[in-house]
Formats: C-alpha cells, sequence, structure tokens
C-alpha cells in the first residue's frame, strides 16, 4: 500500500508546476453512428506572481526535455523563418497580423487563465495533453533565449481553438 501511495504522489507531482493549475474536461460528440468528434478544454491558471508563457508543442518533439523543446520552438526553422529571428525583427512581426500557427505564444498574467479547446478524430489521454501544452515562466524563458518577449507578438486571445489531426 505505501508502494502504491508513493507512485500515485510522484504520478502527479510529475504533471505540478509550481504556481499553475491545469484543468482538463473532455466531451465526446456523435456525428452519426460511425463519426465521433472529442473535444478537450485544457484550462490553465496561472497561481504564481510571475508571468507564465505557453504553446503547442509539435508532435515530433512531445517526449523532449523542457530546454530541448524550447529550443525546437524557438529556433527551429518554419519555412524562411524561425520565432526568434520574428521576436528580434521588431518591426516586421506583430502576432494581431496573421498568425503562423508554429510562432504561436501566449502570456498568461498572474492569476490569469487561459483555455485551449482541442479538437481531434479520437481519444487521446491526460498525459498526451500534458505533453502538447507546454507552460513555463517568462523569466526562465529570458534566460535560456536571451531577448525579451514584447506583448505585440503574443496571442491576444484568452482562448485557442486547435484542431488535432483533422
Amino acid at each position: 500500500m505505501k508502494y502504491i501511495l508513493i507512485t500515485l504522489l510522484l504520478f502527479f507531482a510529475s504533471h505540478l508546476v509550481r504556481g499553475q493549475e491545469i484543468h482538463i474536461d473532455s466531451i465526446r460528440y456523435a456525428l452519426s453512428a460511425s463519426v465521433s468528434k472529442y473535444v478537450y478544454h485544457l484550462s490553465i491558471t496561472n497561481k504564481d506572481s510571475v508571468d507564465l508563457l505557453t504553446w503547442i508543442v509539435d508532435d515530433n518533439e512531445m517526449f523532449l526535455s523542457k530546454k530541448k523543446k524550447i529550443q525546437r520552438h524557438f529556433f527551429a526553422n518554419h519555412g524562411d523563418f524561425n520565432l526568434y529571428t520574428l521576436l528580434t525583427d521588431v518591426d516586421n512581426y506583430t502576432a494581431q497580423e496573421e498568425l503562423f500557427f508554429p510562432f504561436f505564444l501566449k502570456r498568461i498574467r498572474p492569476n490569469g487563465n487561459f483555455l485551449y479547446i482541442i479538437i481531434c478524430n479520437k481519444s487521446i489521454s491526460r498525459d498526451f495533453l500534458l505533453n502538447k501544452i507546454l507552460t513555463i515562466k517568462e523569466k526562465c524563458l529570458k534566460s535560456i533565449i536571451s531577448i525579451p518577449i514584447f506583448s505585440k507578438n503574443l496571442y491576444p486571445y484568452d482562448c485557442c481553438l486547435y484542431l488535432y489531426g483533422i
């Protein structure tokens, strides 16, 4: 019994980041007898006194370390550009313009909330969702990428609809 309790505590602790609360709800919509869609609401609440940043991780990067996920998100090329280049070229890029999805980045202020609505064709696990969404304290991110994140470069809304595999 003691080992089961320790295992459960380690499991739940591995999905908590100090200062944030993640809540996941799901529902299955049957469009017909053979076609279903699954809708997941993943809500992030910033319980800390510092800003959090969040984004969606590519499938091929989901099981990398957090530092590798960050490096890939900011420094990997998507077409002719990478996010780092766009963030440092402050005259040419704002998130309010047409947002190219690989460059999605959202700031969650202290006591703020952000909602991901994920729609997919199949049921996916809680662990999958937690590995798909990355959150990090903004000051920790700045120590890795060494540039400030300007508000004009961030996703401006409180909700993001993500169609996964549709």
